[in-house]
């Protein structure tokens, strides 16, 4: 079967390589997207892009009449070059996609941001702010398309690519104006550090992760990225919690609530444990915080039970309100930090009804607990068991079950079934793993109603976010594989 047409079939993205990627990314051994003047990678980790420095030689009549159609075309999707005969108005080309994706954001924004007035304030600063602070209109575009991807199965490639397109000209038109910053700007960067946070969130959690280690990888770099352009607006951040921006954003809220001690019990044992354990001090105060702001989300999530947009925006403040010292450990794998990320795994699958996260949460639980270890099952208890109303005396075999089949479901299916499909029916991924694996579902009743209707019913191929996709599958070949 053709690798095309198969990786259709799993779900998955083409594997598109590299070859004329810029040197910075060859160098960090990473996939080049080859988006020229700025590759991607390069302006997300705030680098000096090689293709910015390459001189390329000056084409001769033949050579520009043999550009192909396709290379012209590309650069003019990529972020645009300083010109000397640049008039103080110009500013990104947008097309009628674009149109379509601002109209989508004013209809349905309050929505897909979980805003609890209408977004119509964000909209008015990304037109009125769109010469002096053009990337916040690109990053709304791109918050927008990457919404739409998660709506329209069949536009949904189309869709990702476009919003990775204008997150890149954001990023790199911010990066070339974030030492500007003033009374005029600061709110339309505000913005902007918002809505990259959430676009940028949303594809580390819904990227496919094979292991634990990849997606820490990933995760760091988001921390890094939101943190760091959220940090250039702090010496304006009290103007903002009194401006007319902080109830649309829930900024007074996060506030005031991060003053208060967390008083739930939910991260009691985790905590003890810590406390009794023998690792080192630095990393253990640092995880002790950052478990502390997770019973923060808690606590704030129960005092205002009937709101279903306190929740999301608590889970999204979390990695914002860490200490460094935590990402540190996180980034150094230490098992600690590991098992306090179990923590919000569980707050990510309370919460994974809202698009940014998914079903990511309990993908990201099972990780962990396949990594630290037998030691760490008493710490991981109320992580496993907010996927299910599962017994002490069961959490062995119901962890083990359920993780074996979530981490080799994938590989088995890919290797011995595959090759062989040809004309399939089609059932989305929600029902997948059950007509698959009918038996293994049958096995999980025993565990809890809630672990045997909703964990083994989460497919693998499309990650933890994109549950819409229909896959094909069938049966008899698959049982044959078992």
């Amino acid at each position: 079967m053709p690798k095309q047409q198969r990786s259709k079939l799993s779900g998955r993205r083409a594997h598109r390589k590299s070859r004329n990627g810029c040197r910075e990314c060859k160098n960090r051994h990473i996939k080049c997207d080859e988006t020229q003047p700025e590759c991607r990678n390069c302006v997300i980790s705030g680098l000096i892009c090689p293709y910015l420095t390459t001189t390329p030689s000056a084409p001769n009549a033949t050579d520009a009449a043999s550009t192909p159609t396709n290379v012209v075309e590309s650069n003019l999707l990529a972020a645009p070059r300083e010109t000397d005969d640049v008039t103080p108005h110009s500013g990104p080309n947008f097309t009628v996609t674009h149109m379509v994706f601002l109209h989508y954001a004013m209809m349905n924004m309050s929505d897909f941001m979980a805003l609890q007035s209408r977004a119509q304030p964000v909209i008015d600063a990304a037109l009125e702010n769109s010469f002096k602070a053009p990337y916040l209109l690109d990053q709304v575009l791109a918050l927008s398309a990457l919404h739409l991807s998660t709506q329209d199965v069949v536009q949904a490639s189309s869709f990702r690519r476009q919003a990775t397109e204008l997150q890149t000209r954001a990023l790199g038109l911010f990066n070339k104006a974030k030492d500007q910053l003033s009374e005029d700007t600061y709110v339309p960067t505000f913005l902007f550090a918002s809505l990259l946070g959430l676009h940028v969130l949303h594809e580390t959690l819904c990227r496919r992760h094979d292991t634990l280690a990849e997606f820490v990888e990933d995760f760091v770099s988001y921390l890094r990225l939101h943190r760091g352009v959220r940090a250039i607006t702090a010496k304006y951040w009290h103007n903002i919690l009194h401006s007319d921006l902080q109830q649309l954003m829930h900024t007074k809220v996060v506030s005031e609530k991060t003053e208060e001690e967390a008083s739930g019990e939910d991260t009691r044992h985790l905590r003890e444990f810590l406390k009794s354990s023998s690792t080192s001090s630095t990393s253990t105060e640092a995880c002790l915080s950052a478990l502390d702001r997770i019973q923060w989300v808690l606590d704030i999530t129960k005092q205002e039970p009937s709101r279903s947009d306190v929740g999301p925006h608590a889970v999204m403040a979390w990695p914002l309100v860490i200490p460094d010292e935590y990402i540190e450990a996180l980034y150094e794998h230490r098992p600690e930090a590991l098992v306090v990320l179990a923590f919000y795994g569980a707050i990510l699958h309370r919460h994974r009804e809202f698009w940014i996260f998914g079903h990511s949460g309990s993908f990201l639980i099972y990780l962990v607990a396949r990594t630290v270890g037998s030691f760490w099952q008493y710490a991981l208890a109320w992580p496993l068991q907010s996927l299910g109303d599962v017994q002490d005396r069961k959490l062995n075999f119901g962890f083990g079950a359920i993780a074996n089949f979530v981490l080799s479901y994938s590989v088995r299916l890919h290797v011995s079934t595959l090759d062989s499909l040809t004309a399939l029916p089609t059932l989305t991924p929600s029902d997948t793993c059950v007509a698959l694996y009918p038996s293994f579902h049958q096995s999980l009743l025993g565990l809890g109603p809630n672990i045997a209707a909703d964990a083994p019913r989460v497919s693998p191929f499309d990650g933890p976010i994109y549950t819409t996709h229909p896959i094909p599958i069938y049966d008899e070949a698959i049982k044959k594989a078992q």
